[in-house]
């Protein structure tokens, strides 16, 4: 079974607190993420270790862009919740 079948992907824009490496000054700026959000209930027709895989899964993000902001050089993100 394909793990991808316990997720709902979407693509998301959020603005993130941003570090310039050669600067160091901080500013926001949009970026990419694709957003992993586990389904409310297996799909069916599942087997035993399906299951267990299922059970252990859980949400996620990963981050599309690596380049941002006014250099467009990598960036260090500053994640806040």
């Amino acid at each position: 079974m394909d793990e991808r079948q316990f997720y709902t992907e979407k693509e998301e824009v959020r603005k993130v607190k941003l570090i310039c490496p050669s600067c160091r000054g901080e500013f926001e700026a949009p970026v990419r993420w694709k957003v992993c959000r586990k389904k409310k209930e297996l799909p069916r027709g599942m087997g035993e270790e399906d299951r267990k895989k299922f059970a252990k899964a859980s949400s996620y993000m990963v981050r599309l862009d690596d380049l941002a902001g006014k250099l467009r050089q990598p960036l260090m993100i500053v994640l806040s919740y």
